[in-house]
This record gives C-alpha cells, structure tokens and sequence, in this order.
C-alpha cells in the first residue's frame, strides 16, 4: 500500500517501518486484536500522506531505471499503470481501491470536496485503462 501511495520504493520502506513501530508502540490502545490489520493500514496510510503533505509533492513522478526489468509476477503491467498516474490521482485511487476508502472518506482525508474525490478516482480509472490497454 505505501509503495502504491508513494511510488518510491525508499520512502515507502520507511513508512511501512514507521507505521509497524508507531502501531507497536500503541497497541494497548488497539481494543479488539481482530482489527490489527485495518489499523495497521489505516496508520501506514496517514504516514503516507504525511509525507506527501511535509513534502509537498501531490504531483510525484516515478522513473524507471534505464536497464529492463523482468516480469516478476502477473500484476506487473497493474502496477506499472500505477506508478505512471500523476500524484494527485494515484493516492486516491490506491486509497479506494487498496485501502477500501470510499469517496467521503477520501475526501475528508484529502481535504478536497466528495465530488473532487469521486472525480479523480474516475479520472485516474480512465487514465489506468489507457496506459493499460494502449500504453503496453
């Protein structure tokens, strides 16, 4: 989820550490041991957009190295259609689709309007298409 957010492979190692580390530190505040999962999430996910914010780069751009990669598994087209999104696009739809956010809650997180959050989910739906049906 933070590589998806993110899209740099170093800032999302340290987030995804953070995030186990501050959950850990505050698990007696966890009241039901089912929902570690969500939780845990839920922290890496506001780390994630902390970082974008302290940064302030909505707009991220992802380079690839000039050597071939090889496929590594069947979901990597997905997400290199992913990391090709601009910023502002990919974070909500990693946040609806993988994060399972619906558009209030995106909103809110984004400070931008529900209408905006349902917007670029649709934009960034589209724009994911073309990359995958006539980028590769």
């Amino acid at each position: 989820m933070c590589l998806g957010i993110l899209a740099d492979i170093h800032d999302a190692e340290d987030i995804a550490q953070d995030s186990m580390l501050k959950g850990l530190l505050k698990i007696a505040e966890l009241r039901e041991g089912e929902q570690f999962g969500r939780w845990i999430l839920r922290i890496a996910g506001n780390l994630c957009i902390d970082l974008l914010r302290r940064k302030k780069r909505i707009k991220l751009a992802y380079e690839y190295s000039a050597q071939p990669q090889q496929k590594t598994n069947e979901n990597h087209d997905l997400h290199w259609a992913i990391k090709q999104l601009p910023g502002e696009l990919r974070v909500p739809l990693v946040m609806y689709y993988f994060e399972n956010k619906n558009a209030k809650a995106i909103a809110e997180k984004l400070n931008i309007s529900h209408s905006g959050a349902c917007q670029k989910i649709r934009t960034a739906r589209q724009q994911l298409h073309e990359l995958l049906t006539k980028g590769l």
